[in-house]
C-alpha cells in the first residue's frame, strides 16, 4: 500500500514516460519496443475505485453545485490525482494521457454550443469511454489467444498503443485543430497492428484487430450510452 509521496519513484517514472513516448513515435523502434516493453497489469482496485467515484461525483455534484464547474473540474482531477498515487507505472501513464482527453472535450464544449457544466460531463464521458475502450481491447486480446497471451502482456500492448490517440484527444479542443485527434488515433491503430504483430506473429495479427476492435468498440457504444443517460449529458452534446 502507497503511504509515501517518492519523489524520486516519480522522476524515474516521468523519466521512463518521455522513453516510451518517443520510442511510440518512431516507426523505425516499433517492434523493439514492443518485444521488450514494461510488462505490467494494472491495479484492480484503485483503477475501480477511480471509475466508481468518478462516475458518482459527476453524476450528483452538478445537481448540488449547479454553476460550480470549476469545482467539479477539482474533484474529478483529485480523484485522478489520488488514483495515480494508489497505482502503479502503466496505469498511470494510462490515465493520465487519457485526461488530455477530457481537456480536449471540455475546452471543445466551452467554446461550442454547451455550458460549462454540460462541457465537464462531455469531456469525462469520452475520458471514461476512452479508459473503458483500451481495458476491453486488453481482455479481448487476453480471450483470442488464452495460450500465447497474459493480461500482463495484453494490458500493456493495448495502453502502450492507445497513448497516441489519447493524448491526441486534446486536439478536438479546436475545429481548426480536430482533425490531428483523428489522425492520433489512426496512429493509434496501426501501432496496435504492429504490437500484436510482434507478439502473437503476422498470421494472427490482422484477425486479432479486427475481432477485438469491433468487439470493444460496440460495448463501449453501449456504455457512452447508458453513461450519458446517468450524467444526464443530452443527445445533442456527444
Amino acid at each position: 500500500m502507497v503511504t509515501v509521496l517518492n519523489i524520486g519513484d516519480l522522476f524515474k517514472g516521468v523519466g521512463w514516460a518521455l522513453r516510451d513516448l518517443f520510442m511510440l513515435l518512431n516507426p523505425f523502434r516499433w517492434d523493439d519496443f514492443f518485444l521488450d516493453m514494461r510488462l505490467q497489469e494494472p491495479k484492480i482496485n484503485p483503477l475501480s475505485l477511480w471509475a466508481l467515484l468518478s462516475v458518482f461525483s459527476v453524476m450528483v455534484l452538478p445537481s448540488i453545485f449547479r454553476e460550480q464547474f470549476m469545482l467539479v473540474n477539482a474533484v474529478i482531477l483529485f480523484i485522478l490525482v489520488f488514483t495515480l498515487w494508489l497505482g502503479n507505472y502503466i496505469m498511470d501513464f494510462f490515465l493520465l494521457s487519457g485526461y488530455f482527453t477530457y481537456i480536449g472535450y471540455f475546452v471543445s464544449g466551452i467554446y461550442g454550443t454547451m455550458d460549462s457544466m454540460t462541457a465537464t460531463k462531455v469531456g469525462f464521458l469520452y475520458f471514461f469511454i476512452g479508459v473503458f475502450f483500451v481495458c476491453l481491447i486488453s481482455y479481448a486480446l487476453v480471450l483470442l489467444n488464452r495460450q500465447n497471451l497474459r493480461w500482463a502482456e495484453s494490458f500493456p500492448l493495448a495502453v502502450y498503443s492507445a497513448i497516441p490517440g489519447l493524448l491526441g484527444g486534446i486536439f478536438v479542443a479546436y475545429a481548426e485543430t480536430i482533425v490531428l485527434s483523428f489522425l492520433f488515433i489512426a496512429y493509434s491503430i496501426i501501432l496496435f497492428y504492429v504490437g500484436v504483430k510482434t507478439r502473437l506473429g503476422f498470421d494472427r495479427a490482422f484477425s486479432t484487430l479486427v475481432v477485438s476492435v469491433f468487439l470493444s468498440g460496440g460495448l463501449s457504444m453501449v456504455l457512452l450510452r447508458v453513461l450519458a443517460l446517468l450524467l444526464g449529458v443530452p443527445e445533442w452534446a456527444f
